[in-house]
C-alpha cells in the first residue's frame, strides 16, 4: 500500500492517505460533490491557506453548515502536490475511508 504523508499540524496527529485515494480537486467540484454525496461522514475538506478568501468562502460555509472539519494546508502548491497534480489547488476533498490517522 502506497501512502502519502501530509506534513501539517493536525489536532488529531499526522494524517496519511492512500496514494490512489478518491480525491475531488477544486472549489467548484468540491462544492458540487458535497451537495450530491449521500453521506458526508466519509469526507475530509482540505483548503490552502493562501487561496483567495472570496474563492474558498462558499466551500467553507458549506463545510461549516455540514459540521465538517477543514484541514488547512499552507499553500496551494503543497495542496496540489498532495493531490498529485502539477498545479496548485485551492481546495480538495478526500474520502475519509482512505485516510489513516496516526
Amino acid at each position: 500500500m502506497c501512502l502519502i504523508k501530509l506534513s501539517i499540524i493536525n489536532p488529531g496527529g499526522i494524517v496519511m492517505f492512500k496514494k490512489d485515494s478518491k480525491k475531488i480537486i477544486g472549489v467548484k467540484q468540491s462544492i458540487k460533490a458535497l451537495k450530491n454525496l449521500e453521506s458526508l461522514s466519509y469526507v475530509q475538506v482540505y483548503v490552502a491557506r493562501d487561496a483567495a478568501e472570496k474563492v474558498i468562502k462558499p466551500l467553507l460555509e458549506l463545510a461549516q453548515n455540514n459540521t465538517l472539519d477543514v484541514i488547512y494546508i499552507p499553500t496551494m502548491q503543497e495542496l496540489g502536490e498532495i493531490c498529485n497534480i502539477d498545479v496548485g489547488a485551492a481546495a480538495a476533498l478526500i474520502l475519509e475511508n482512505n485516510i489513516i490517522d496516526l
